[in-house]
């Protein structure tokens, strides 16, 4: 469920950026991505607990490797183009 959530989130994100005309990313599209890694970083939160009650478990950790990426990912993207603004 909460993978879903994810995919749900990063397809509204990227139809922010389909939109871009005249400047890349504007100050709404800065705080739509702010709030994407807010959101990925407490989706992760909730991976660790995931995680910790078993720590064998390969789904999980590579669920969790895939949104600690994606969230770092998306946080260079904000701090090179949003930081300024």
């Amino acid at each position: 469920m909460k993978f879903k959530v994810l995919l749900v989130i990063i397809f509204c994100s990227f139809a922010n950026f389909a939109n871009a005309e005249e400047v890349f990313l504007t100050n709404d599209r800065c705080s739509g991505l702010k709030s994407t890694i807010e959101n990925l970083i407490l989706l992760s939160d909730g991976q660790w607990g995931k995680l910790l009650t078993n720590p064998s478990d390969k789904g999980a950790a590579s669920e969790l490797s895939w949104t600690i990426n994606l969230a770092e990912n998306y946080s260079s993207l904000y701090s090179v183009f949003c930081a300024k603004n």
